[in-house]
């Protein structure tokens, strides 16, 4: 959804979902504490007043706002919800965002409501997320703020929206990644809250989603990737895939059996940081893998694929190759392509993924290659 020329004060109520801003003395509150305020409970009496944002929802530099039970003038045509909470996000004492809960009593009423926001997103970007709530979709916001028709600040955003436990979510906010971390906790806080958690797989199940979004094809839309984590339990080796997509289209996919692997994990220093089987394990899988699958491209790499004396360490000749085999490309047409993408790289832009992903050592990287259609190895 892209919103032009919104006046100054239109955009702060856009972001706030008709809540307030903050007085001063909110700003002394300890990062992502929740605003302590009299919200209307839930059925099962929880307080909604502190259940939006919480210490350790959202990083040090962002913290909430005050908590309101007001209907967004955004979600005036929705079913009224039976409970609401609507909490601004501020990033460095600035607005940057907000999170408003619809608690319902039917499932109907959560489908319309949920239907109803999707309408308001528009159609460019939007993505389905797998692994938070019932059902979710994430859209790319575009920010222009004008002064008499001039634009005078210009950024983007993202919102997520999903439901859960008869409850729909809303939240939006500048960067991607946090917005589903954050949203992540937020689902497990209130189905815990409402007591509508399902049924538990047992404690030594492994089924982990990790989510993550880049611009990895250069397009200024971010791609979404999906780690998926699957185990018996903690004492048996992992089966792992990871896909990636550009907006409903698949374009990477990698699926991987580590039982080859799972013993050495029983040595503290084949991960780091870690002093046992289990914390080793975890570490890796549950946090640095995904990690070290997205690999920034450092601008020194400019360096090294221009020179094609290099040999082993660079595959100049491999991408050259490649694209002249997809028949849509001569000579200098496929190094033109190749220019383009050192640009990428100078300009810090380029993020590329690990074609191998192994603890403690870095596979080939590929780059995104749109004429080729696929990540092509830049680097050993």
């Amino acid at each position: 959804m892209r919103i032009r020329r919104i006046a100054p004060k239109v955009l702060i109520a856009f972001f706030l979902l008709a809540t307030i801003k903050a007085s001063p003395a909110d700003d002394d509150r300890r990062p992502n504490e929740g605003a302590q305020v009299q919200v209307p409970s839930s059925p099962s009496g929880i307080d909604l007043g502190t259940i939006a944002i919480r210490s350790g929802d959202l990083p040090s530099e962002y913290s909430g706002g005050k908590a309101k039970a007001i209907v967004p003038g955004a979600f005036k045509e929705l079913p009224k919800p039976g409970k609401i909470v609507n909490q601004p996000i501020k990033k460095k004492k600035k607005l940057a965002g907000g999170t408003t809960i619809l608690f319902y009593e039917t499932d109907e009423e959560v489908g319309l409501a949920y239907s109803g926001i999707l309408k308001g997103l528009g159609k460019s970007g939007i993505q389905e997320i797998k692994g938070i709530g019932e059902k979710a979709t994430l859209a790319p916001l575009e920010i222009v703020l004008a002064v008499n028709g001039i634009e005078a600040h210009h950024f983007k955003a993202y919102e997520l929206v999903f439901i859960t436990c008869r409850a729909v979510v809303d939240i939006r906010l500048d960067d991607p990644n946090i917005v589903l971390s954050y949203a992540g906790k937020l689902d497990l806080r209130i189905r815990d809250s409402v007591a509508c958690s399902p049924p538990k797989q047992g404690k030594s199940k492994i089924d982990k989603i990790i989510i993550r979004m880049a611009d990895l094809t250069y397009d200024g839309t971010a791609e979404r990737i999906v780690l998926h984590i699957s185990g018996k339990d903690i004492g048996t080796p992992f089966i792992w895939t990871i896909e990636i997509y550009s907006g409903e289209k698949r374009i990477f996919y990698k699926t991987r059996d580590d039982s080859i692997l799972d013993a050495n994990f029983r040595y503290p220093d084949y991960v780091g940081d870690c002093d046992s089987y289990e914390t080793c394990k975890e570490k890796w899988y549950f946090m640095d893998m995904m990690d070290v699958f997205l690999y920034p491209i450092d601008p020194s790499f400019s360096e090294l694929l221009q020179n094609r004396s290099l040999g082993g360490s660079v595959s100049y000749e491999d991408i050259q190759t490649m694209i002249l085999r997809t028949g849509k490309a001569n000579l200098a047409e496929a190094n033109k392509i190749i220019e383009t993408l050192n640009k990428e790289i100078l300009s810090r832009k380029a993020v590329g993924i690990a074609l191998e992903v192994n603890p403690g050592a870095l596979g080939p990287v590929g780059i995104w290659i749109p004429l080729v259609d696929d990540f092509v190895r830049v680097y050993n």
